[in-house]
């Protein structure tokens, strides 16, 4: 005959050791959930009919609210609300595939997003990722933003171009003062130079530079995409008296170009934009023999953000 008191005692402990796993993964929730649902489930179904329900009812109660309560973190809003997808066809592809295979700069991708996710401030909790989320959902602008500052600078501040664009965003002169950034110093690099105060001109040059600026440079490069943004649609305008017929852009499409602009400039991708009538899965073949860089500017910025979703599952 079957000892029912000692048997459900094993049951009670069994569910008692399945709560305590709850509690010691409860970061990992996400991907541990489904299967603790299964567990208690096969652990009281043998249990006598009332007990068994009141079991599982209050253990499943408290799992939603541990589900429920515990808060999502900005890497996994960002990750989770990415909404572009890359340039299609075998050309973009295989653009893709030789730049992922052939990523020298791993590491400082990884460094950079790591740098992302500290403070923006000594002594504050927002971190530059929050930053430029909330910035990012203010301007209206896709949040494939972030591996596109990966992409320009690895997300350090003092980062400098051979062809003088400067900070996290690395944005040229001729756009700082379009938006308003200030870029001053006291001295020019070249009498820095003779003065032998070359230090101190660094020091100088970057405290003056708000192209430096985290807050300041965020705030400017995601308006800098939303004022390219708008600029698109007088574009089309332009395409439909050329092919004598409407000819409307994606919500996609649209994005791909004003990322392309951001490192080409509005005026030579709105060019290549009318030459290809309007196709993104045209602008690399099309562009790669007048600049690499920026013929694949775009596909570069997707296998950063594929690297860095590697990254995280890695973590995980």
């Amino acid at each position: 005959m079957r000892d029912h008191k000692g048997w459900i005692s094993i049951k009670y402990l069994s569910v008692l050791l399945v709560l305590s796993a709850m509690v010691i993964f409860y970061a990992g929730y996400i991907t541990i959930g489904s299967s603790i649902t299964a567990s208690l489930n096969r652990i009281t179904q043998d249990i006598p009919g009332s007990i068994s329900e009141k079991v599982l009812s209050k253990l499943t109660a408290s799992w939603n609210k541990i589900v429920k309560d515990r808060p999502t973190s900005i890497t996994d809003k960002v990750l989770s609300e990415l909404t572009l997808y890359p340039p299609s066809g075998s050309r973009n592809n295989e653009n893709r595939a030789s730049i992922k295979r052939s990523f020298k700069k791993i590491k400082g991708i990884i460094d950079g997003w790591e740098r992302m996710k500290t403070s923006l401030m000594p002594g504050q909790q927002i971190t530059h990722l929050q930053f430029i989320y909330d910035r990012a959902k203010l301007f209206g602008v896709p949040l494939e933003a972030c591996f596109l500052a990966l992409n320009e600078s690895n997300w350090k501040q003092n980062a400098m171009s051979g062809v003088g664009a400067a900070g996290p965003w690395q944005i040229m002169r001729t756009t700082a003062k379009e938006l308003r950034l200030t870029y001053t110093a006291l001295l020019s690099k070249d009498e820095a130079i003779k003065a032998e105060e070359v230090k101190a001109w660094r020091e100088l040059y970057w405290r003056v530079d708000e192209r430096a600026n985290w807050e300041i440079s965020t705030n400017a490069a995601l308006e800098y995409l939303g004022i390219i943004y708008k600029q698109t649609f007088q574009w089309e305008k332009t395409l439909a008296r050329k092919l004598g017929r409407e000819k409307s852009m994606t919500e996609n499409d649209r994005w791909l170009f004003v990322m392309w602009s951001y490192n080409a400039g509005p005026g030579r991708v709105k060019s290549r934009y009318l030459r290809i009538n309007g196709d993104p899965d045209k602008y690399y073949e099309s562009f790669i023999g007048v600049s690499r860089e920026s013929a694949q500017y775009v596909n570069k910025i997707f296998v950063i953000g594929e690297l860095v979703r590697e990254y995280e599952r890695g973590r995980g």
